[in-house]
């Protein structure tokens, strides 16, 4: 980390890091609710396989993250 964050840039770091960590163990534990918890209402993911497909919002990142979680069980 900088030197130079100051509080506020320290507790946003902290907090992005958390967010981070509550991500993965959902991702590992396939828990669906928990990840989606880690998002932010206007999430956006655009497919890095075609850069043309995208997702947006909880209920399409659910829908995919379902089918994710389906095929790695």
């Amino acid at each position: 980390m900088s030197e130079n964050l100051d509080s506020s840039g320290e507790r946003e770091l902290r907090a992005a890091v958390d967010t981070s960590a509550r991500m993965q163990r959902a991702i590992e534990a396939a828990d669906l609710e928990g990840f989606l918890a880690t998002l932010s209402l206007q999430v956006v993911l655009r497919s890095p396989i075609s850069m043309r497909a995208e997702f947006r919002g909880k209920e399409e990142m659910a829908e995919l993250m379902r089918g994710v979680f389906a095929s790695i069980d």
